[in-house]
């Protein structure tokens, strides 16, 4: 990760998780961030050229990286722009649900899960740009922290017991997230994501204990 910008400011350092970044949500930035998320797709972060991405957007390179900083993190922005999303679906569901009226907390997990994983399918570009092994330095121990965020708040939920097996739990939970949105992603249509999703929450409620009582969520 690099300590400055371009211009010699610090660099801001990656959020604990993706909740503490800014959205971006300016009309110039959004469209830089739209056209590199497509390139990145498409070519890798090697690959995808700077230079391009700013005259397929309509702007100079020198204003995107007023907006971005550098690459890397024109990069990272593309990824946590996904994860916002990814927050914001699961505590839109979550809240969704209990104004329905439900309160258990297992249930409520399974609920917020199942969103998460949805939207694997809805962004399968977004999975397969951090799959094809063309990233920036550092990236996946920063992509693996905010996997790791996302399930520790989420599973608060459970109340599971502090200490060392249920650090433990999370970290084995964490891994098997990862691999079921990968799952999701390979699918080659909504209908078999849909079944891919349902066989992950039925593996994360053998797992972890609290939500094996709600089959139905």
């Amino acid at each position: 990760m690099p300590t400055v910008r371009n211009d010699g400011t610090p660099a801001v350092p990656p959020p604990a998780y993706a909740g503490d970044a800014p959205p971006v949500v300016d009309g110039t930035a959004r469209t830089i961030l739209s056209v590199a998320r497509a390139a990145f797709a498409e070519r890798g972060f090697h690959r995808a050229s700077v230079a391009r991405i700013a005259e397929e957007a309509g702007v100079s390179v020198g204003l995107l990286y007023y907006h971005f900083a550098n690459k890397e993190g024109l990069y990272r922005a593309v990824w946590t722009d996904y994860q916002q999303r990814q927050w914001a679906d699961t505590r839109q569901a979550i809240e969704a649900a209990r104004q329905s009226g439900e309160d258990d907390g297992g249930a409520l997990f399974l609920v917020g899960t199942r969103a998460y994983l949805s939207h694997c399918w809805q962004a399968r570009d977004i999975v397969h740009m951090a799959l094809n092994g063309d990233l920036p330095p550092g990236f996946s121990a920063e992509d693996r922290a905010l996997s790791r965020s996302w399930l520790r708040v989420h599973a608060e939920l459970l109340e599971l017991p502090e200490g060392t097996a249920t650090q433990v739990l999370v970290e084995m939970a964490s891994a098997a997230m990862g691999g079921a949105c990968r799952a999701v992603a390979a699918c080659a249509t909504e209908a078999e994501a849909a079944v891919v999703v349902d066989a992950a929450l039925a593996v994360l409620r053998r797992m972890l204990p609290g939500i094996a009582e709600n089959p139905t969520a």
